[in-house]
């Protein structure tokens, strides 16, 4: 099933899968992910119908059991400072329409591109990316065994928007209107490579999957 469009009032984000591995009671793959609520007060994860179809055609459907869930403030006893989780900013148009450039606010621009495409390996690539600095993420890359071309793209594009965020550097206007199809480029290669990587698993899956249930 696919989870994503399943659960996307937890706005899942997938991760690593395990497997298939032989256990007592038969073949066994485990599917990793991340459920992340906006809002406080009680959220649910619906129950998921999983097919499961033999070689001979016989299928079987499968539902998981529901889980109920309560989001809750961070606030502590006496604090009145807001500090609950808040949902991403979605930009009608996109970034390069909201004339943050023709203000000169760099710094709020290169955040936001910086902020698209960790988001994007969150939610596609399956690593946490919000939180971690660029160095951080070459690491992560590399023990993912993505290519080196991939990782310099991504390490260059993020370490020219921490010089704009951290360092106060000021790039040419026409480089960083550049900035954004850079940005769609990079995405496009690491949504190449998550294709063709779910492609071998599947692959592999075929090949060593039961011949009967």
């Amino acid at each position: 099933p696919n989870l994503v469009e399943l659960l996307a009032d937890a706005s899942f984000v997938v991760g690593a899968r395990q497997g298939p591995v032989d256990t007592a009671s038969g073949r066994q793959l485990m599917q990793k992910g991340q459920a992340r609520f906006f809002e406080l007060g009680s959220h649910s994860i619906p129950s998921i119908a999983v097919a499961f179809v033999s070689t001979t055609g016989d299928t079987l459907i499968a539902h998981s059991a529901p889980l109920d869930i309560a989001v809750v403030s961070v606030l502590g006893e006496g604090e009145e400072q807001l500090r609950d989780i808040k949902p991403p900013v979605v930009v009608v148009g996109g970034i390069a329409d909201m004339g943050l450039l023709e203000r000169g606010d760099f710094k709020i621009y290169y955040s936001l591109l910086s902020d698209n495409l960790r988001r994007f390996m969150e939610r596609d690539f399956g690593c946490e990316a919000m939180e971690k600095t660029t160095n951080e993420i070459e690491a992560l890359l590399r023990a993912e065994q993505v290519s080196g071309d991939i990782i310099r793209q991504v390490v260059g594009y993020l370490s020219t928007t921490d010089l704009v965020k951290f360092a106060r550097f000021y790039p040419e206007l026409e480089s960083a209107r550049r900035m954004p199809d850079t940005g769609l480029a990079i995405l496009r290669d690491l949504e190449e490579l998550v294709r063709a990587r779910a492609e071998e698993q599947e692959a592999a899956e075929e090949t060593h999957a039961e011949p009967s249930l």
